[in-house]
C-alpha cells in the first residue's frame, strides 16, 4: 500500500505519551520520525495529488498528499522539510521525490515526521493511524532477521509494531542501551554487531559427545540422506561447524546432539 518514504531508521515512534523534545511537555506524536542519512531524499508513500506544499506552522516546511486507494482515502503528511519539490494540486507517482529533509519548524535536528490519516488529516488528528504498521520497511526486516538469529521471536513482516518494540526493548535492556523499543543507529550496530559474534565464533555451540551410549544412527537410509543434507545445508551457510556432519558421517554423533542441532538450526534460521 505505502512505501517507506525516505532512507534512515526510525528515531520516534507514534506514541499518544510522548515527551516533545522542544517543549519538554508530554502530548502526542501522531506520526514516526525518520533520522538524516546520507539520502535525504523524501518520496511520495503512494500516488496521490497534493493537497499542501508550504510552510505550515510547527511542521516547518511541509507536503501533504491525498491518495485513493481501493476506494479508501487516505492523507500522508512529510513534515520539517529543507525543500519542496512539489505544488498544490500536482498528481505525484508513488516513489517521485517531493522534498528533502530539514529541521523546519518545531524541531531539533534533521529528521522527516511522517504521518498518514485515514480519510484527509485534520488538526485534532482523528484519523491518525500508526504509519510504522502500513509500511513493509526494508530496514525493519532486516532488523527482525537479526533478532531471530540472536534468539527473540519476532515476526519478519517489515512492520514495526508491538512485538517488534517489546523485543527490541528487551534486547537494549540486555545489552545496558537506552530501553525504549526504538531501532536507532546504535542500537541496529549492537544488534549486527551481536549477529556477527554468532556467526564469526570459532567455537561450536555445542561440544560433540565423545560417549558412545545414545548414539544417533538411523535405522531407514531415508532418514540419514535426508539428515545428512540438513547437517550439509547448516554448514554450507554457516550455521553450524562442519565437525558436526564429519561426526554424523563417522556414525559419532549422539541423539542429544542431533536433537540440539536441529533446534539451534532452527532458532538460528528463524
Amino acid at each position: 500500500m505505502f512505501i517507506k518514504p525516505c532512507q534512515g531508521y526510525i528515531t520516534s515512534l507514534y506514541d499518544n505519551e510522548r515527551k516533545n523534545p522542544v517543549t519538554g511537555k508530554v502530548q502526542p506524536h501522531w506520526g514516526i520520525d525518520y533520522g538524516s542519512t546520507s539520502d535525504n531524499t523524501i518520496v511520495a508513500a503512494a500516488d496521490g495529488t497534493v493537497t499542501l506544499a508550504r510552510a505550515n506552522g510547527g511542521f516547518g516546511n511541509c507536503v501533504y498528499i491525498s491518495h485513493n486507494i481501493a476506494g479508501q482515502i487516505y492523507e500522508t503528511v512529510y513534515a520539517h522539510l529543507s525543500s519542496i519539490s512539489v505544488k498544490v494540486e500536482q498528481t505525484v507517482k508513488q516513489g517521485q521525490m517531493i522534498g528533502v529533509k530539514g529541521s523546519t519548524g518545531n524541531s531539533t535536528g534533521i529528521h522527516l515526521h511522517f504521518e498518514i490519516s485515514t480519510g484527509r488529516w485534520n488538526n485534532q488528528y482523528t484519523g491518525n493511524v500508526n504509519p510504522a504498521v502500513y509500511i513493509d520497511d526494508p530496514d525493519v526486516r532486516r532488523l527482525q532477521m537479526m533478532l531471530n538469529e540472536i534468539g527473540y521471536k519476532v515476526i519478519v513482516d517489515g512492520f514495526y509494531g508491538d512485538r517488534t518494540i517489546k523485543e527490541v526493548a528487551a534486547y537494549q535492556k540486555a545489552n545496558e542501551l537506552t530501553a525504549d523499543g526504538i531501532a536507532g543507529g546504535f542500537t541496529m550496530a549492537a544488534v549486527e554487531k551481536s549477529v556477527q559474534a554468532i556467526v564469526k565464533s570459532p567455537e561450536p555451540i555445542l561440544k560433540p559427545s565423545e560417549e558412545e551410549t545414545r548414539m544417533f544412527r538411523p535405522s531407514s537410509a531415508t532418514l540419514k540422506t535426508a539428515y545428512e543434507q540438513f547437517l550439509s545445508d547448516a554448514v554450507n551457510d554457516g550455521t553450524i561447524a562442519d565437525k558436526w556432519l564429519i561426526d554424523f558421517k563417522a556414525d559419532k554423533l549422539s541423539l542429544d546432539d542431533a536433537l540440539a542441532l536441529k533446534i539451534i538450526v532452527d532458532q538460528r534460521r528463524g
